[in-house]
């Protein structure tokens, strides 16, 4: 009931929104990937993004600099605890598990 007289406050009156008034709108920095994102998934030291999409996925270094892709295709991208290993899932009802030892950031 509140939110419905508070919203019948603002037409009626024309009140302005103070909370988007206080915050300016959001900014677009980076477009990264290739194709349509399905999932994206920080590594747990967050220097690394891996961005699962339909052509493959992308693992970005947290400059968001193109560090590795692989070519299968990925809905769900998720991180081992130690990072270790890198699991996609979707196409095909298959899981793989990529070693990405050897992919750094620095």
């Amino acid at each position: 009931m509140r939110a419905f007289l508070t919203l019948f406050a603002l037409l009626i009156f024309n009140l302005p929104l103070t909370s988007a008034q206080s915050n300016p709108p959001p900014t677009e920095i980076m477009r990264i990937g290739r194709g349509v994102a399905y999932s994206i998934d920080w590594r747990a030291d967050e220097k690394v993004l891996a961005v699962g999409t339909a052509a493959g996925v992308w693992l970005y270094s947290d400059s968001y600099e193109l560090l590795a892709r692989f070519p299968d295709g990925g809905q769900q991208v998720a991180w081992s605890p130690d990072a270790t290993w890198l699991a996609l899932g979707g196409q095909h009802s298959v899981i793989r598990i990529w070693d990405v030892t050897g992919i750094s950031a620095e």
